[in-house]
């Protein structure tokens, strides 16, 4: 059963004062060590369990019992102490990051998920979106494999679950175009190439390692880390299960057209920025950097969002901080339908409502379980009414959100350290 009397995180919490209480560390040879590290496995096989339905989107939905899978979102939110897992040292690096996203989406958008119906997660998106993050969580986690319930390990012993074994791999029911652009998200590293989640299609890809990177490539050490954010085109499709090839080489991303090049040398004049490397996306977004301030920068910024530029989401999302909604809607309707426009989306409205508020105080506390962590900071440091930082203090989704918002309102915080 995926549920439990204690919700995923709820042991974390009484580990963690176990832990303080005897000073002793994870994997300590004692019995109390040894009790502590198996009690951290099986959380973390429960935790898998939670994924599933998760990683399933919409499927996970219609293809279950709905309440299960609303039971399944509430084990992550009614717990004593949601982030306590994050002390677990059963976790890898990468599994931590990619948790950290999937709980954070669900804390922040609790009460939407209360207030819908029997099959409003599916009409509403919200299933999908999850998915994003739940599938490249669990991959990275069944790749890894399972630990014993019952054996203290450092590495799992049990079965992995990977996409490139036979029996696993899933076929995509709708091919996406040979030549596209996708972000995906790197969920495994093997001696042959690395694979990948690509979220906005739901589908597992694989990357061989002649098309990681141009250049040499000495080993999985020079391969992006597991949870990094790529980019990749696609290269087609092969085997039996129709697996997605992709490539990561800059040689094979498209790159900005040659009016998209004029542009960006106006815009490295007009800033001073020096030598700049075309190519190289770094050298490329320190100049937008430099750019996004100016109004009449932001002109041509818009258009070389549209010349083949790989950093038009980013653009796009930085320009939000100096226009008003009605021009921020110009720049989000630059973008294509997929996850960086659903990001760029939410910004604007975070933008707008930050305005409205510097302008109309109110209170927020309703508001506040809907609003990223990264808007309620914007909001400690644009606003100045006690009304809405004490709303905040009482309310924000973090320790470090709430003290900020006391700091603020009593005139002694001086940013974020």
């Amino acid at each position: 059963m995926i549920m439990n009397a204690d919700g995923p995180w709820t042991v974390a919490a009484r580990l963690a004062a176990d832990r303080e209480h005897s000073g002793q560390k994870h994997g300590a040879t004692d019995d109390g060590g040894t009790d502590r590290r198996r009690a951290e496995q099986r959380g973390r096989s429960r935790l898998m369990d939670a994924l599933a339905p998760l990683a399933a989107g919409d499927d996970g939905i219609r293809g279950g019992d709905s309440e299960l899978w609303r039971a399944t979102i509430s084990s992550w939110v009614d717990d004593e102490a949601p982030w306590a897992w994050s002390s677990w040292s059963v976790f890898s690096a990468a599994e931590a990051e990619l948790l950290k996203d999937v709980q954070t989406m669900i804390m922040v958008s609790r009460y939407e998920i209360a207030g819908l119906g029997r099959s409003d997660p599916v009409a509403s998106n919200w299933a999908r979106r999850i998915r994003e993050l739940a599938a490249p969580a669990l991959h990275v986690m069944n790749a890894r494999g399972r630990f014993s319930d019952e054996d203290a390990e450092t590495e799992p012993s049990g079965p992995r679950v990977d996409m490139h074994d036979r029996d696993h791999a899933p076929v995509a029911e709708v091919e996406i175009p040979s030549g596209a652009v996708v972000d995906s998200t790197v969920v495994c590293h093997h001696q042959f190439g690395m694979g990948v989640w690509v979220a906005d299609h739901g589908q597992f890809g694989h990357v061989n390692v002649p098309a990681i990177r141009d250049g040499k490539i000495r080993g999985v050490e020079d391969f992006p880390a597991i949870g990094a954010r790529v980019r990749a085109v696609v290269l087609g499709y092969s085997g039996p299960s129709r697996q997605l090839r992709l490539s990561t080489r800059s040689s094979d991303l498209p790159g900005l057209t040659e009016h998209g090049k004029a542009l960006l040398r106006q815009i490295v004049e007009a800033v001073g920025a020096g030598d700049v490397d075309v190519d190289d996306e770094h050298d490329r977004w320190r100049v937008y950097w430099d750019a996004v301030p100016h109004e009449d920068l932001r002109v041509l910024l818009k258009e070389i969002a549209g010349e083949g530029e790989g950093l038009s989401r980013q653009i796009v999302v930085e320009a939000l901080k100096y226009v008003d909604e009605l021009e921020g809607r110009t720049w989000v309707d630059l973008l294509p339908q997929g996850q960086g426009r659903d990001f760029a989306e939410r910004r604007l409205r975070e933008w707008a409502l930050i305005r409205d508020l510097v302008e109309r105080p109110r209170e927020i506390a309703s508001d506040l379980p809907d609003l990223t962590p990264w808007c309620q900071r914007r909001l400690i440091e644009r606003v100045t009414s006690d009304l809405v930082l004490s709303d905040l203090a009482e309310h924000g989704l973090s320790k470090k959100i709430r003290y900020g918002a006391r700091e603020k309102r009593a005139g002694r915080w001086k940013g974020w350290a």
